[in-house]
């Protein structure tokens, strides 16, 4: 029962005691008796709630905290890479520009509408990326960022909150296949942008094709061994 259907059910309750009990003074008695027993049941009541709502808004703002993190990391990358505008190079799928290099997969490749399952065909086409991770940017670490259209969830919101809720996932479904193939997860970050950074236009179908997909860079590796914010146990975690 949740606690607003527990709610109605003490206020119920409460009502057919009073109505039961008379009018004398063993009555008065049993009201008073009543009216506090009811009090008491509000008081936990609104104590879940509380709690329930506190815990609700906790994981929302871990989810946002960990989304302005990553903008800002994709922010810093951006001001390195624009030192090295007109060094543009293609190695294969990959886009190389310093020492930077990064692979846009769209997701309607990668996962069904909604969904967060690799489809096969993403599952091929990550065993390639993970072999060319290793044979090419064994030195770097990995970002695996997953963003989406601007268009609402629809058909499974009962799986996600928000766009940025199911970016999230589908980036930590490509993280955990890379791992499944040999990358260290110590070495990959997994998060998601949702709708916040799109490359085209959502007012159009195909704007709304390019703006679905996920992002997985090969970066420097910073100065100490520890890995900014993910590490296997955050990916892992159901």
């Amino acid at each position: 029962m949740t606690s607003v259907r527990y709610i109605a059910a003490v206020v119920g309750c409460a009502a057919l005691m009073l109505s039961a009990v008379g009018c004398g003074p063993d009555a008065r008695d049993l009201q008073i008796q009543s009216l506090q027993e009811r009090r008491d049941a509000l008081e936990r009541a609104n104590a879940d709630l509380r709690a329930l709502l506190a815990a609700a808004r906790d994981d929302a703002d871990e989810s946002r905290v960990r989304a302005l993190e990553l903008e800002q990391m994709l922010a810093d990358a951006e001001r390195l890479l624009a030192d090295e505008r007109g060094k543009v190079r293609e190695t294969g799928r990959w886009t190389e520009v310093g020492v930077f290099a990064w692979v846009t997969l769209g997701t309607d490749i990668l996962f069904d509408s909604g969904q967060a399952t690799l489809k096969p065909a993403g599952l091929a086409t990550l065993a390639e990326i993970a072999r060319e991770l290793q044979s090419q940017y064994a030195d770097r670490f990995i970002w695996v960022i997953g963003h989406t259209d601007s268009d609402p969830i629809k058909v499974t919101k009962n799986l996600w909150k928000d766009n940025l809720h199911l970016s999230q996932g589908r980036a930590r479904a490509v993280a955990l296949e890379l791992m499944k193939h040999g990358l260290d997860g110590r070495d990959i970050v997994a998060g998601g942008q949702g709708e916040r950074s799109p490359r085209a236009s959502n007012d159009t179908k195909e704007g709304r094709t390019q703006n679905r997909r996920v992002q997985i860079w090969a970066v420097p590796r910073p100065p100490t061994d520890t890995a900014p914010m993910a590490q296997p146990a955050d990916l892992e975690k159901g």
